[in-house]
């Protein structure tokens, strides 16, 4: 075998040998290098297309509890909303629904807020609806009677063109987590190839 490397010929097989040999080694790492370059393309689109379709979800949730408080708005006028506000409260899964009326009144769907002396002109859900004619979303919080982290959904009322009352409604955070939940394990078995 020595002998044949002495040789012309026994030279030019040789490296022609050596060239095929580093001809694969080169297309196999262009390979490898162009499949993992793939994969992590099709990573990244497919994660981006489950974010978005959470964001979506979440969007389709506020507005569907933001057209139940809507539906609401007409029943502050009424001598007794509670009807209204109980029905808008399991309707919606909310933890209450109330109005708080300029003149300093609040009317819940919620036993534990009878005889309540809360003012619901400065809580933050009131002014925040005052700002927009849209219904507004306030910033999570712990809700002081349940303990329970919530969100606020709220609406300014008008009637005849003048401030009524603010219609809201108490979400709480719980089953949101639970649902943000859900999606991050089942993200975790997609990435797990499960």
């Amino acid at each position: 075998m020595i002998s044949a490397l002495h040789t012309l010929r026994g030279r030019l097989v040789a490296a022609t040998g050596v060239m095929m040999l580093l001809s694969m080694l080169s297309l196999a790492a262009y390979n490898a290098y162009a499949a993992r370059d793939a994969a992590l393309h099709s990573l990244g689109d497919e994660a981006r297309s489950l974010s978005q379709a959470v964001v979506a979800g979440t969007e389709d949730w506020i507005e569907a509890h933001a057209a139940v408080l809507e539906s609401l708005v007409p029943a502050a006028d009424h001598p007794d909303p509670t009807g209204k506000l109980l029905q808008a409260a399991q309707s919606g899964g909310f933890e209450r629904t109330y109005f708080g009326y300029v003149d300093k009144r609040f009317t819940s769907s919620s036993l534990q807020d009878l005889g309540s002396k809360v003012d619901p002109t400065v809580k933050a859900w009131y002014k925040q609806a005052l700002e927009s004619e849209n219904v507004e979303l306030t910033e999570p919080v712990l809700d002081a009677k349940t303990g329970k982290l919530v969100v606020t959904f709220s609406k300014a009322v008008y009637a005849a063109g003048t401030l009524s009352a603010v219609a809201g409604a108490d979400m709480s955070l719980e089953g949101g987590q639970e649902r943000v939940a859900g999606q991050a394990d089942a993200l975790e078995l997609w990435l797990c190839g499960v």
